[in-house]
């Protein structure tokens, strides 16, 4: 009588960012002949998909340019602007752009030296309007998340040093310069490195500073008044963990 024969696993695909720029330049090549809100839509999932997954497998200059293009996307996508022949430019220059860095080879997440000991996922979120970082707390909080609070930017980077975070969120004040925002974007990336996600809460909805955020490192660029569940799944997204876990956010 013959033996059972063992199965011999098969060895898992390694993942490659080129294969997947050339399923993000199919559906940019509907976007840039038609134009039409579906084909912007379906090229807005691939961007995600691809920023996703190269953050995941440690091409972080895909993930980052693939934010960059998420947030020129934001203003067509809430029906803001148009998709104009100069945003189209500026589009297709970045699908040049990631078929370069593409070619690069993975890198290991950058980390603070400091190692949190809780498993629970941690998100500073950077404000200075007392009421409206409250309200935000409590409806977070109503989300499963856990919020801690506090009000200046050396603060909030003090508290990342001692208690690395796996994402920031930066509720610009309109009082407030844009250089504040860059600041804390430039001291965050020194901190947490590359990969660390950062986000923008703004009323500033022109081309110029969304411009000057994706320049500056930033992966999201979300408008007010803010639609809370579009800022929980770009945090579902960007986190990455495998497990639901309540997430601990810092304001400050």
């Amino acid at each position: 009588m013959g033996g059972h024969k063992k199965n011999t696993p098969v060895p898992e695909e390694p993942w490659l960012p080129l294969d997947n720029v050339s399923i993000l330049e199919k559906s940019w090549k509907r976007v840039y002949v038609r134009s039409s809100d579906k084909a912007v839509e379906r090229f807005h999932e691939d961007v995600l998909d691809l920023a996703r997954a190269s953050a995941r497998h440690g091409y972080l200059k895909v993930a980052e340019l693939a934010s960059m293009i998420d947030v020129m996307l934001a203003p067509v996508l809430q029906g803001n602007e148009s998709l104009t022949t100069e945003l189209k430019e500026i589009l297709r220059d970045y699908m040049k752009a990631l078929r370069r860095v593409g070619l690069e080879h993975p890198v290991a997440p950058r980390m603070s030296g400091n190692v949190r000991e809780s498993d629970v996922p941690q998100v500073l979120l950077l404000g200075v309007e007392p009421e409206e970082v409250s309200d935000l707390a409590g409806q977070l909080a109503y989300f499963g998340y856990e919020v801690n609070l506090a009000r200046s930017v050396d603060r909030l980077l003090e508290m990342f040093d001692q208690s690395p975070a796996e994402a920031v969120v930066i509720d610009e004040s309109p009082r407030a310069s844009e250089s504040l925002s860059a600041d804390a974007v430039s001291r965050l990336r020194d901190l947490g490195g590359d990969s660390l996600p950062l986000l923008i809460i703004s009323e500033r909805s022109d081309m110029d500073s969304r411009l000057r955020a994706a320049r500056a490192g930033v992966d999201a660029y979300l408008l007010k008044p803010l639609d809370l569940h579009q800022l929980v799944d770009r945090l579902d997204g960007m986190v990455l963990k495998s497990q639901q876990e309540p997430l601990h956010i810092l304001i400050v």
